[in-house]
């Protein structure tokens, strides 16, 4: 009988060149899961300067612990008789970082699903500052295996197992020192069966002694918030960089004739590291003014509060809560918006922003040179910077601007008085699952459209809450989805060889025959938006009307 071919990678850590957390002897231990464990730990793990890591990991679940901490990913349940209850959508690579002083983990563990673009394992590693402690493990496998140019640059890390996750089946973890040597590593490769068995590390080491954080950088009152800040807190790339620690300097270049100047802008937020990256962007746009800037957060969050102490700018806490996470959204917005209409009186238009958005450098301009379209031409209802279909081989000119039945999504703006109607209508809503922009399109906008620019302005840095697979889906150079792009009545300057697509009866006519009749066609099994929410909206008139 064929079983599963079991290679075992073991590395001794004497020290670590270069990295001062490891500088004294360390012993390490692993294992294959349903082997035997031959060696005993040793007795300074249970020291409080020893950190002993254990490593746990199967298609069903993963699980690491040290004498520290525990982190646990798994969601199949307990009474279920086997996997099926698995929710797919959480299996793939985690990475944990640990504290080389304190050993402790450092924040939430960073998740790449099997089908997302993998290549943003280089940028996510780039983010930890030197000498932290990274734990990789595979929960399941990879769909698709690991790109090329990530298993090269995980190898020149130090890796020796990241070169077979070619393919579905392997199990894979990792303990490695960043900007060091590997500390332990073992890999599971299938024959016959379609998954490889769990399996076990353990690696143990000494922890660090206590050091300052970059003596490098100036003394101050900002610069001891910082160190304190970048011991505790990690993915934070050049505002935690020693050698070039990112000055946060926003730009003061004005816009002529500007007519935002007192917009309120709001930005909802809660994954830290995601919020200052968007921030860079939003601070270096041209016209941006921080004293307008408003960031709100459902629950007390230390780490939030710290940064925006750290960036100068205010934090409220809404208190808002519902079990649905599209709710909660929908009842932050409506919070915030209500929030800002009353600190700001003086406010003509509410500028709304996401924690992992970046802008573009002309993302303000735009909204500038849109206002006046939005009170003027009542058939207008929002401008957004984003547009779903901007793709590099449909959208060229970035003077052109269109207007289509959007979404508000991804950096909007409108009016004073249509906010005022979003925060009454949500407001009104009762504690079901339905999402604000959803809602707002097919129910508040009333048949207007959006100013919306032919290249993009704003674009989405991180996964969606609540819609995973869809959006890495169509992250990176691998678009999966079929879309229709709309021609540019107003560019001038499009390629002639560049053709528009359009769904017309005689193609999809052509589509048919071509596949000899056998086009599948998957009922839609949930209830129609219309359906679904227009019971929502029987709650009377808004109390606002526009002219």
């Amino acid at each position: 009988m064929w079983e599963s071919v079991k290679i075992l990678l073991v590395f001794i850590s004497w020290s670590v060149p270069q990295v001062e957390c490891l500088a004294r002897d360390g012993d390490v231990e692993a294992s294959q899961a349903g082997g035997p464990i031959t060696s005993s730990v040793p007795q300074e793990a249970l020291q409080p300067r020893g950190l002993l890591v254990s490593v746990r990991s199967s298609r069903e679940a993963a699980l690491l612990t040290t004498n520290f901490s525990s982190v646990v990913i798994t969601d199949v349940y307990p009474e279920a008789p086997d996997a099926s209850l698995t929710n797919h959508t959480n299996l793939g690579l985690y990475v944990v970082i640990i504290h080389q002083s304190m050993g402790r983990v450092m924040g939430r563990f960073q998740h790449f699903q099997p089908w997302s673009d993998l290549r943003r394992v280089q940028t996510f590693l780039n983010t930890i500052q030197p000498g932290r402690i990274l734990v990789f493990m595979l929960r399941g496998d990879l769909s698709y295996g690991m790109p090329p140019e990530v298993r090269v640059f995980l190898q020149r890390q130090g890796s020796a197992g990241a070169s077979s996750l070619v393919g579905r089946g392997a199990l894979w973890a990792w303990a490695w020192v960043k900007g060091g040597r590997t500390l332990a590593e073992t890999l599971t490769l299938p024959t016959r069966e379609a998954m490889a068995s769990g399996l076990l590390l353990q690696v143990y080491l000494n922890l660090a002694p206590p050091a300052e954080v970059c003596p490098e950088w100036p003394s101050g009152e900002h610069w001891e918030l910082r160190r304190s800040f970048c011991d505790q807190h990690e993915q934070y790339g050049d505002l935690c960089s020693c050698p070039t620690p990112d000055l946060l300097t926003p730009t003061t270049a004005k816009i002529e004739n500007n007519q935002i100047e007192k917009a309120a802008i709001i930005l909802v937020a809660h994954r830290v590291p995601a919020l200052y990256r968007s921030l860079r962007t939003v601070m270096s746009a041209q016209g941006f003014d921080r004293s307008r800037l408003e960031v709100f957060t459902p629950t007390p969050h230390q780490e939030l509060a710290e940064f925006l102490r750290l960036m100068g700018l205010p934090l409220t806490v809404t208190h808002q809560e519902s079990r649905y996470i599209a709710t909660l959204i929908s009842k932050q917005f409506v919070f915030a918006i209500r929030y800002v209409l009353d600190k700001y009186q003086d406010a003509d238009f509410v500028i709304v922003l996401e924690e992992d958005i970046s802008v573009s450098p002309d993302f303000f301009v735009f909204l500038n040179r849109s206002a006046s379209l939005l009170q003027h031409d009542a058939s207008l209802h929002c401008a957004s910077a984003h547009n779903d279909l901007s793709y590099p081989h449909t959208s060229h000119d970035p003077r052109a601007v269109l207007r289509a039945e959007s979404y508000t999504n991804y950096g909007w703006m409108v009016r004073r008085e249509f906010a005022r109607v979003m925060a009454w209508e949500l407001a009104r809503q009762e504690e079901e699952e339905y999402d604000w922009d959803v809602y707002t399109y097919h129910f508040l906008r009333d048949g207007r459209e959006c100013v919306i620019p032919e290249c993009l302005g704003t674009f989405a840095l991180e996964s969606r809450e609540g819609h995973h697979g869809l959006y890495r889906l169509r992250y990176g150079p691998a678009h999966l989805l079929l879309v229709a792009y709309p021609a540019s009545p107003y560019s001038s300057i499009k390629p002639a060889d560049v053709t528009v697509f359009r769904a017309t009866t005689e193609i999809l006519a052509a589509a048919f025959r071509k596949g000899g009749g056998q086009l599948r066609q998957e009922h839609y099994h949930l209830q129609p938006i219309q359906k679904r929410y227009t019971h929502l909206a029987d709650a009377g008139p808004p109390p606002y009307h526009f002219q």
